[in-house]
């Protein structure tokens, strides 16, 4: 999985993702693939207005980096 990230440079010129200390690459993945997961199962429920539904999934996906993985038995 890829993530493209890009700064408008309209507030600042830069910035960067604080990823706590204990998320692993492998954490972070696993986190970010049960986001999409997520943004996916609940597409039917997404606003009809475009904006917000951009501003729902961007902080959908943006939950990944400070949500621990919690192991889900199936």
């Amino acid at each position: 999985m890829t993530l493209n990230f890009s700064n408008e440079g309209k507030v600042i010129e830069s910035w960067k993702l604080d990823i706590p200390d204990t998320m692993s690459k492998s954490d972070l993945q696993a986190a970010l693939s049960r986001q999409v997961k997520l943004v996916e199962q609940n597409a039917a429920k997404w606003p009809n207005d475009p904006y917000e539904a951009y501003r729902m999934v961007a902080q959908q996906i943006l939950e990944a980096f400070s949500t621990p993985v919690v192991a889900i038995a199936h």
